[in-house]
């Protein structure tokens, strides 16, 4: 029998419950990985998807609430996955969420949320695994971020401002682990054919004042491709960073955005 791609490598993957997520718990189970995903908050659905991909893949799929806000939360679905996984060999730092506003009347607790669920956070699970990978010699880190770190929006001042930290966090640690054999890299979408986009197209219609189907019409005339991105070329993409043949990238913030930062 061929060997698959990730056998006995574990995987931690947040908001690994839809969407991108959920496509990369999937294809990482493929190619015998075993993984430790979460949700914010108690999900019945997700739950079933864990012991799904048990049965048809014959891994480890671990389901676990965490609210990536609070460090105790994080420090506890980590030691989870030490303690029945042992160690976790790959780390996708996946979950994200969206806010609106411009900087004038933005809350100062909605922006300081927003970083905490999307630098924060990456940060923490980065400063946490690491030693295990450094101690193991071996390490596979990819980030999220967004194509509007580079094609600047308005009225996502917090989110750009989140993201563009973790593509800085991306290329500093990848220059701090590469000797370990560690690498680190980062995926910069554009839309993705999700709940979240279409949940932040309403919302980011709303702060302009303007009717959903003409934001998704202008964000994706800007696209040299005019569909949203498939979540499945995103989780092949990750999977193809975290094989032997993509061990020579590293520090790099790939566009997978049908041409939008172009």
């Amino acid at each position: 029998m061929e060997k698959k791609t990730l056998s006995g490598k574990n995987v931690l993957v947040t908001g690994g419950n839809r969407g991108v997520g959920k496509e990369i718990v999937q294809r990482f189970a493929e190619e015998g990985a075993n993984i430790i995903f979460n949700s914010s908050s108690p999900n019945p659905q997700a739950e079933e998807f864990a012991k799904e991909i048990e049965t048809k893949y014959s891994v480890e799929c671990i389901y676990v609430t965490c609210d990536i806000r609070s460090e105790e939360e994080i420090d506890k679905m980590i030691k989870l996955a030490i303690n029945r996984l042992k160690r976790i060999d790959i780390l996708i730092n996946n979950a994200g969420r969206a806010c609106f506003g411009d900087i004038e009347t933005l809350k100062l607790e909605d922006f300081n949320d927003c970083i905490k669920i999307n630098l924060t956070a990456p940060f923490l699970f980065c400063q946490k695994i690491v030693p295990m990978m450094k101690e193991n010699k071996w390490g596979r880190i990819i980030n999220f971020t967004s194509g509007t770190t580079q094609v600047i929006q308005p009225n996502l001042g917090g989110y750009i401002a989140a993201k563009n930290g973790v593509n800085s966090i991306t290329k500093v640690l990848a220059k701090e682990v590469g000797s370990f054999g560690i690498t680190v890299n980062c995926l910069v979408p554009g839309c993705i054919d999700t709940d979240m986009f279409n949940d932040g197209v309403k919302g980011f219609a709303q702060s302009l004042g303007v009717s959903p189907d003409d934001v998704k019409k202008n964000v994706l005339q800007n696209h040299i491709i005019k569909d949203p991105v498939e979540p499945k070329s995103l989780a092949n993409i990750c999977l193809y960073l975290c094989s032997d043949i993509g061990y020579g990238i590293t520090g790099a913030l790939i566009p997978v955005d049908h041409g939008f930062t172009c």
